[in-house]
């Protein structure tokens, strides 16, 4: 279902806030407990031989589960433009140096008011239209040398809608059909795919990443590292889906640093 929205209601996880943090739980989904510890891991956030203090900006934090695997020395600062997911957040938050803002991460000019050595945007970019201005705000809001980590489906393997999984029965092969990748595309995602119409949707916003690399540079950020990684969680019984998977990386994580 396609519905024309502007932009902060189309960003915003609102109306799916009950849903998600449901979903989500405390730990987080096993999605999140796969790559949580491994971009916290690229970012120096994770070893607890990394010297700190560190301060982290987590862009679009939702209900806050990158939290719970933040070490002692690093002081945190989630925003996002859902009021309940912040509520949510907030009830489970484990330390006084956690701390939940409403804002608009797409919003030009964003101050807030303070600088950070971290940035973090866990499945978060690509639901905001303007990711341009995300990078920009991001940068603004980093330490020369600061690192930004952003972990994305893959925009060359995994499009919503507009990527499958294929059989070839003549071949007898699963392989990854992709039916666009160098267009920008604006696609809704149901949250209840059984309720069909009925179903509250969210927006992903799909680009190729030259474009993201683009934005970094123009916002004086470097690419530092790029890592694809696989479904952890694919098939472990069909030995062709298994080997199908472990070939198409799903999920890419991209660091950049301030400079």
């Amino acid at each position: 279902m396609w519905l024309p929205m502007d932009k902060k209601e189309s960003s915003s996880w609102e109306h799916v806030s009950e849903w998600y943090n449901r979903i989500v739980g405390e730990k987080g989904h096993e999605q999140h407990r796969i790559v949580i510890p491994k971009i916290l891991g690229l970012i120096g956030l994770l070893n607890k031989k990394d010297k700190g203090p560190f301060s982290l900006l987590d862009v679009g934090c939702g209900e806050g589960v990158v939290t719970r695997y933040l070490l002692s020395n690093t002081s945190y600062l989630g925003i996002d433009l859902s009021p309940r997911l912040l509520a949510f957040a907030q009830k489970k938050k484990k330390r006084k140096e956690f701390s939940f803002l409403k804002a608009d991460a797409t919003e030009t000019g964003l101050d807030l008011q303070q600088i950070f050595t971290h940035a973090l945007a866990l499945f978060s970019l690509q639901n905001m239209k303007d990711g341009q201005t995300v990078f920009q705000n991001v940068a603004k809001h980093l330490h020369v040398g600061g690192k930004f980590g952003c972990v994305i489906n893959h925009p060359a393997f995994r499009i919503p809608r507009n990527s499958h999984w294929c059989v070839d029965t003549n071949q007898k092969r699963i392989f990854r059909r992709v039916d666009y990748y160098l267009s920008s595309l604006e696609v809704p995602i149901l949250a209840t795919p059984s309720q069909g119409k009925q179903s509250s949707a969210t927006w992903s916003y799909h680009v190729p990443l030259s474009t993201y690399f683009d934005w970094a540079s123009q916002a004086r950020l470097r690419l530092i590292n790029f890592e694809e990684w696989i479904n952890e969680n694919g098939s472990r019984t069909d030995k062709k889906m298994a080997r199908a998977a472990k070939e198409f990386p799903l999920f890419a994580a991209l660091v950049f640093q301030r400079y």
